[in-house]
């Protein structure tokens, strides 16, 4: 487990880069922009706007956060005869040197194998996010829609404080409502803020 003065994260593996040096909580509390994706390139192809957005302007800041560990990245080209552990550290090093180049506030990448949030609620994932979230002081989240039969579709929610944003709408997948559901309105997964409305983007 990484821990940082009191942030802290399940997996042994994951990293946090701050690419100004700021500890991470100063990185988070200031972000304007969150996007959370579940591969490596997702922050940059959801998240552009966003991205662009806090580009060098004092008065914004973007953070990412990547689910999963890029053992699954796809193996052709130059990259078909790496193994899993070699393409997972050319992954990480990318995203890093994207969070460089990005001017990010923060990039935070979980290290989780896809196999282990495939199947049912990750405890471990949900606390981390839960982490985030908490931390971050984004105005603006960009995310995967949770209750999607596949992994690509995002929504917007607008509400108080936040909005969510995302790409395509597919139907929600039934058992994952109901997983959301079990767990219970005190960890606010499977709530919209108050007031708030669901559109699709």
């Amino acid at each position: 487990m990484i821990a940082l003065e009191e942030f802290s994260l399940s997996n042994a593996g994951a990293d946090i880069f701050v690419p100004d040096g700021v500890v991470v909580q100063e990185a988070l509390a200031r972000t304007t922009h969150l996007a959370i994706g579940a591969h490596h390139d997702d922050l940059e192809i959801a998240a552009y706007p966003a991205i662009e957005s806090c580009f060098e302007n004092p008065d914004a800041w973007f953070a990412g956060v990547v689910v999963t560990d890029g053992r699954g990245s796809s193996r052709t080209g130059p990259y078909e005869n790496y193994s899993d552990d070699e393409i997972r550290e050319i992954r990480r090093r990318e995203q890093i040197r994207a969070a460089m180049l990005g001017d990010y506030s923060v990039v935070i990448q979980l290290d989780y194998q896809s196999s282990e949030i495939k199947e049912g609620i990750n405890y471990g994932l949900v606390a981390d996010l839960e982490a985030v979230l908490v931390a971050a002081g984004a105005g603006e989240v960009t995310s995967h829609q949770p209750l999607d039969r596949h992994a690509g579709g995002v929504r917007r929610v607008d509400g108080p404080a936040h909005g969510v944003l995302g790409g395509e709408i597919a139907e929600p997948d039934p058992r994952a409502v109901e997983e959301l559901n079990q767990l219970g309105p005190e960890r606010g997964l499977a709530r919209r803020p108050a007031g708030g409305r669901s559109d699709g983007l």
